[in-house]
């Protein structure tokens, strides 16, 4: 790997866009990077931090290939290797070494806190929309039970009124039986005193007969 002095230490490789799956591996790099140049001797360290913001560079082109454990690892890289950066800045210089460089990582990391920011607003729209069905939930289930147990109490009320409905019914039935058996009764005792009027006026009759013939007897004797 070759890097330009004039250029501040930046890389001369071109900065295409690494695929989904060189991304971890890009990651990786870069932290073995910031370790090695934290370790490096200081006439080694520029370069060192020179090959490590090549490797940020190139994974300011992939922010969207990093997965939420990769970003964190990006951003701690980047962290340590901008307090390497400003270590190795001379007294009074206005910016270190790879400044030039540090402005697509930089803001690579705003970007992924903005999306980290994003993803939280995210989980609390969930949250609180879950929250809300829920709540929704909850009183469709409370109208439920108010709905079951007003059936419920109607239920109760129509088998009262079943019962008192069989009971009216059985009431009316012993009274027409009873209602018949005086029927009877009546036509019954009306028949008898037909029968003892018919054999009253039967035996007046035989009576008058007998008193009639016991006054013409004596008579026809004479």
């Amino acid at each position: 790997m070759e890097w330009d002095a004039a250029e501040q230490g930046r890389s001369l490789l071109p900065s295409t866009k690494p695929d989904d799956d060189d991304a971890p591996q890009l990651i990786d790099d870069l932290r073995r990077a910031v370790a090695a140049a934290t370790g490096a001797p200081a006439a080694a360290r520029a370069d060192a931090v020179a090959a490590a913001r090549a490797l940020a560079d190139r994974a300011a082109a992939a922010p969207d290939a990093l997965d939420e454990q990769a970003r964190r690892d990006l951003r701690a890289a980047l962290r340590a290797l901008e307090r390497l950066e400003r270590a190795d800045a001379p007294p009074g210089e206005g910016a270190p070494p790879g400044a030039a460089g540090a402005a697509g990582p930089r803001q690579v990391q705003l970007q992924i806190d903005a999306e980290d920011a994003y993803s939280a607003q995210l989980e609390r729209e969930r949250a609180e929309e879950i929250e809300r069905l829920a709540a929704q939930v909850s009183t469709v289930n409370m109208i439920y039970r108010d709905i079951a147990s007003l059936v419920g109490a109607q239920q109760e009320d129509v088998d009262e009124i079943e019962d008192l409905v069989s009971r009216s019914h059985d009431r009316t039935t012993s009274g027409h039986r009873q209602l018949e058996r005086a029927v009877r009764r009546r036509v019954q005792k009306h028949r008898c005193c037909a029968y003892f009027l018919c054999f009253l006026l039967l035996l007046i009759v035989l009576v008058v007969l007998a008193v009639i013939v016991a006054r013409h007897v004596p008579a026809a004797a004479r």
